[in-house]
């Protein structure tokens, strides 16, 4: 009886995994289409609040390796504002503490310890 309750709450880790990650693939595109917008108000909006972003999805599987390089392209921007408004929340982003993983790191997810925390 004891093995069917922790298969039964395994099971349960795995459904909430799934959801998670489905609400990651289907958040982190909208994230990324205000980072690409024509407007630079609504990507100076987006690098603004990135910090608060960051802190809700550190802890989620995948959600750094995403944000990560659209967070570059933020401090990258053509407008000054954008890339002002970016560099003021780096230290608050550095101090999420989130794994990042190399470009084309393979491993990404696993408990290795080869990330690079921000």
């Amino acid at each position: 009886e004891q093995s069917s309750s922790s298969s039964s709450t395994s099971l349960e880790k795995e459904e909430i995994m799934s959801r998670i990650d489905a609400l990651v693939k289907r958040i982190l595109p909208l994230i990324a289409a205000t980072i690409d917008d024509r407007s630079w108000r609504v990507r100076w909006t987006a690098a603004s609040k990135f910090a608060d972003v960051v802190h809700a999805f550190k802890t989620l599987h995948g959600a750094m390796d995403a944000l990560v390089p659209n967070y570059e392209k933020l401090l990258q921007d053509p407008e000054a504002e954008v890339r002002t408004a970016a560099t003021y929340n780096l230290s608050e982003v550095a101090k999420t503490k989130a794994m990042v993983y190399p470009a084309g790191w393979s491993g990404a997810g696993s408990d290795s310890d080869n990330g690079m925390d921000i």
